[in-house]
């Protein structure tokens, strides 16, 4: 059927439009409200015209108009959904590529540039955005971080072994990254095992030497003071005494290596790396032998070892007790000895497996070997001699796969004699596994640093270490930890094991004891914010040890804080780490700052001292530098923190007059100032601390100094304002007479008559040139002289006392210095008393 013309089918519905209704619709040239106005109307005719005509008329209506729509191919119901469906609210979508057919060419290339352009500024928009967001974390983060560490650093949690009480340890809870710490009781172990390792860092600071083996002392403490049977933390000492081989190196003896990453000392670096991994091989071999001992030692009937204790029997032993049953042996195709029936290369192995090179050597040349395998004897000499040359192995691979890697002979030997020929010749290094022979996770390292070399690197095997990291969730903390320090991850150890708060002590310690043979990589500058927070990836290059080392100590007592502090400056000497040091200086002097107080100025042991013996630790010289780098520097912040008495204090720690007297002169004057206010100093004992210092630091002592000098008469000058104070609130008569006398000493204001104006304006220009700390204690002065020239003329009725009142009345308008309403007022309520007393009409 042929689609009908769109002309065509406008006049068939003009024609049905006639058909249907005998006026015609006009057009449509209407504004809306006329529009709106027609549409009632047809409505309202419409139905009018449906009411007369009859339902049945209507119907015959509708079939009509529903056959003529039709037969053009007329849907109206599909019309009317369209119609339902359509969302006029919605916007359209005019982001349709333009193509060539739109627009001619120059207006298509147009829209395309507009196109990318506005691609480009959306997607750097959103970019921009994500990282604005991102610098503003990291920013809050950071602010964070260092507000924390002032404020744990200040009013940090109570000290953990108070004196006088039963040792306890509150220790940070890891979290993702480091925040305000919560703190809770640690086990009796722990707690034991914390103080243990506080006494080896005493020890080392106590008598510095570098023939302290720190890893030894560190694994006497930590024997018999583990948490449960299996928290064996000595076997982590001991395996890094033998990859570190503390008996023969002193502190920072590979930071050299280590901590130089430029491509100078890579060879040197690698050398030193493959040294570890060879200690940590030892290790391994060293503790299976002790475990192969300990078997035959437990079962020595079923091992059968008779009365021979060579390391061949105890060895054969060991595999009679393990492979053997029922006088069968529980192996896959053993080449046995005809003479003794012992499987020979299993044997072999497990000596290889113990460490036992010469006896393995020895049990070779007897061992009986097939024919044409007498050249392994060659092979293997080589292997324990360390002289296994490339084309040697490519001789024994060359064997090793004729056996190994051919179906009929690899399914017919024995696995043993494969694994002793891998080992031997590095045979196959793609295929590492030997799943009857591997027991332990302890054969399955050994294994892989026995094969290490060309073709299987110290790079290769620390990845292959790292690639296995997310499946080792099912090993306890200390086993995996070992795993790490084994492969020489010595920063991933550390950072994986912090996160266990359990373990949080022994992580921190075993990084300080890398830390002191250099071979711990920490962050250049420790006050670097964006290194002071753990690196939890996959392989962190550094250590934060200076958080770590700030959260442990503050919840240590002051005294024992301090071990820990020497040990930030360890790296001070190293090229490139010459930060740590100005951060070991910051905390040492917040250390100053907050050691006790109890101590006269002039004490000769102040507390938070530290002893000659350490000096060197911090990089200081000798005792002079330590005061004036350390304690004069704590003065002068507790000084800008406004804590005075702690200025004064450590000020006189280290002799420093001037901080001492121009500290107390603050300190006295705002005590005058403050006056009865809460929390401001008791004027009596203000007094006495003021003469306690002056009679310490004499006028002989400052003479030679004009600036001291000066500080010392306004001290004297306050300590008279103090004690008129402190005498004319008695309120007796002896009182306050000694009180008169204290202020005419003062000479601040006048106490007799005066003869002209000239001498009043000379004490008001006297007080405008008072020193800084004086001025503001001029309007309590004029009060109290004011209220003891009041008093004195009420008792005595003396005609010249009453001019005093005039005259410190007159000189409260005279004095340069603002002063308050009501100090005015109170000094004109003043003057008018004396004025009634002085006319006999004053009524108390």
């Amino acid at each position: 059927m042929a689609v009908p013309r769109l002309q065509d089918l406008l006049q068939q519905s003009q024609q049905l439009d006639g058909a249907l209704f005998a006026d015609r619709v006009p057009d449509l040239h209407r504004n809306l409200d006329q529009v709106a106005v027609r549409s009632l109307r047809l409505i309202e005719r419409n139905a009018t015209d449906l009411s007369l005509r009859g339902g049945h008329h209507a119907a015959q209506l509708d079939a009509s108009a529903q056959s003529l729509l039709a037969s053009v191919g007329f849907n109206a119901e599909a019309l009317k959904q369209d119609v339902d469906m359509l969302d006029l609210t919605r916007a359209s979508d005019a982001g349709r590529p333009i193509t060539a057919s739109d627009t001619d060419v120059a207006g298509f290339l147009n829209a395309e540039h507009d196109q990318l352009v506005m691609s480009t500024m959306e997607t750097a928009t959103a970019k921009t955005s994500w990282d604005a967001e991102c610098l503003v974390e990291q920013a809050l983060n950071a602010e964070w971080e260092v507000m924390r560490r002032e404020i744990m650093t200040q009013v940090g949690p109570e000290s953990a072994f108070a004196a006088g009480s039963t040792p306890t340890l509150a220790l940070p809870l890891m979290r993702s990254t480091f925040g305000s710490p919560t703190t809770r009781a640690l086990p009796a172990p722990l707690v034991a095992k914390a103080h243990g390792y506080l006494g080896v860092w005493k020890r080392l600071h106590d008598a510095p030497s570098d023939q302290h083996n720190v890893l030894d002392l560190l694994a006497q403490v930590t024997a018999g003071t583990t948490l449960t049977p299996t928290d064996d933390t000595a076997e982590v000492w001991h395996l890094l005494s033998s990859m570190l081989r503390p008996q023969t190196v002193g502190p920072l003896a590979y930071a050299g290596a280590c901590l130089d990453t430029s491509d100078d000392t890579a060879a040197r670096r690698e050398e030193l790396v493959t040294d570890w991994l060879s200690g940590a091989r030892a290790y391994l071999e060293v503790a299976f032998a002790a475990f192969l001992d300990q078997t035959i030692k437990q079962q020595p009937k079923a091992a059968m070892m008779g009365g021979d204790p060579t390391v061949t029997r105890r060895v054969e032993a060991f595999v009679r007790f393990r492979f053997r049953r029922w006088d069968q042996w529980e192996l896959t195709n053993p080449e046995l000895d005809p003479e003794t029936d012992m499987p020979v290369w299993v044997v072999l192995f497990f000596m290889m497996r113990a460490g036992h090179r010469e006896a393995a050597r020895a049990y070779m040349a007897k061992m009986p070997l097939r024919a044409g395998e007498d050249n392994f004897r060659v092979f293997f000499g080589a292997w324990l001699n360390n002289e296994m040359t490339p084309a040697l192995e490519d001789q024994l691979g060359a064997y090793y796969a004729s056996i190994a890697l051919t179906p009929e002979t690899g399914a017919t030997a024995d696995p043993y004699k494969l694994a002793v020929l891998k080992i031997v010749g590095r045979c196959d290094l793609d295929n590492k596994k030997l799943d009857s022979i591997v027991a332990s996770t302890e054969d399955w390292l050994w294994l892989r640093l026995v094969l290490l070399g060309q073709g299987y690197t110290i790079a290769d095997f620390q990845e292959e270490i790292l690639r296995l990291d997310p499946h080792m969730g099912k090993q306890s903390a200390l086993a995996h930890f070992r795993i790490l320090l084994t492969a020489g991850l010595f920063e991933k150890a550390i950072s994986f094991l912090y996160r266990h708060a359990t373990h949080q002590v022994d992580a921190l310690h075993v990084a300080l004891a890398l830390h002191y043979y250099g071979c711990l990589r920490v962050p250049a500058d420790p006050n670097d914010v964006r290194t002071m927070q753990p690196d939890f990836g996959p392989n962190p290059q550094t250590v934060p040890l200076q958080t770590m080392l700030v959260l442990y100590a503050s919840q240590l007592d002051h005294t024992d804080r301090l071990q820990y502090i020497l040990r930030l400056a360890h790296y001070a000497t190293v090229p490139g780490y010459a930060a740590w040091k100005s951060f070991a200086h910051e905390q040492l002097i917040q250390w100053v700052q907050d050691a006790p107080q109890g101590l006269s100025p002039g004490g000769s042991a102040p507390a938070g001292n530290v002893p000659d013996t350490y000096l060197s630790f911090l990089g200081l010289a000798d005792r002079a530098a330590y005061l004036s780098t350390i304690v004069h520097a704590a003065a002068d912040r507790a000084r800008h923190e406004d804590r005075l008495d702690a200025a004064i204090y450590l000020y006189a720690q280290c002799h420093a007059v001037r901080g001492v007297l121009s500290t107390l002169n603050a300190r006295v004057a705002r005590a005058i100032v403050q006056g009865p206010a809460i929390g401001a100093p008791d004027l009596a004992t203000v007094l006495a601390e003021t003469d306690h210092v002056l009679r310490h630091f004499t006028a002989a002592d400052v003479a030679d100094d004009p600036v001291a000098s000066a500080s010392r008469a306004t001290a004297e000058l306050l300590r008279h304002v103090v004690a008129l104070h402190v005498l004319a609130s008695v309120g007796t008569a002896d009182a306050d007479n000694d009180a008169w006398r204290a202020l005419e000493t003062c000479a601040l204001v006048p106490t007799a008559p005066l003869e002209s104006s000239a001498a009043l304006a000379a004490y008001a220009a006297r007080l405008a040139r008072a020193a800084p700390e004086v001025t503001p204690c001029v309007p309590a002065v004029l009060r109290v002289a004011m209220e003891l020239a009041v008093r004195r003329f009420r008792a005595s009725g003396d005609a010249a006392l009453r001019a005093v009142v005039r005259q410190v009345r007159v000189l409260a308008g005279m004095v340069p210095i603002k002063m308050d309403a009501a100090l005015h007022a109170y000094l004109a309520q003043k003057e008018v008393e004396a004025t009634k007393v002085a006319a006999g009409t004053w009524r108390a």
